[in-house]
């Protein structure tokens, strides 16, 4: 497996035009890198990026290294249940690490075989209004209550406008009062 890993694969397919026998030349235009045969007939792998490979093998050693460090743990004279549950959890966390990563590998080779097209122009690009039930429209007074604390908060936001409001109209006034700058000699 991690032979064919690393191995590289020509670009382009051996040459099939007797005419050119020096030239290597594509078979199928349309065929990607991930897609191109090679001599046998059979897709062959891509070149896996190196530093992921590095990483998984580091992640699932550490995994491992975790797990028996758990187990040494476990069998001393303090150890406890949680131990020996942390023993078996480390090697399935280096499992999933192999498998997320082959499973990676799978979604990769195959995504680049097939062509992404864009969406037909009839194709539905929204969400229906009728879908999703009509929102209820409550006024403010509705969700306030009556208890005392609803009421200040009421008369603090209508202050906070009352404020909003004469703020904007200073504002405005300011910027009409405001003299034409004379012009420099």
């Amino acid at each position: 497996m991690l032979t064919d890993t690393f191995r590289r694969r020509p670009s382009t397919a051996p040459n099939t035009n007797p005419a050119e026998p020096g030239r290597a030349q594509n078979s199928a235009p349309h065929e990607t890198a991930a897609s191109a045969p090679g001599h046998d007939g059979a897709p062959q792998p891509t070149m896996r990026r190196p530093a992921l490979v590095v990483l998984v093998a580091a992640a699932f050693t550490v995994c491992l290294i975790l797990g028996y460090w758990q187990w040494d743990r476990f069998t001393s004279t303090g150890g406890t249940g949680q131990n020996l549950g942390y023993t078996f959890q480390w090697p399935l966390f280096a499992a999933f690490v192999v498998f997320a990563y082959r499973r990676f590998v799978h979604l990769e080779d195959s995504t680049s075989t097939t062509t992404t097209e864009p969406p037909p122009a009839s194709a539905v690009t929204e969400i229906p209004i009728d879908v999703l039930p009509p929102r209820v429209r409550l006024a403010p007074s509705d969700t306030l209550g009556t208890d005392t604390e609803s009421r200040q908060m009421a008369q603090y936001n209508t202050y906070l406008a009352e404020l909003a409001a004469r703020s904007d109209a200073d504002a405005d006034a300011a910027t009409k009062q405001v003299p034409p700058a004379a012009p420099h000699d």
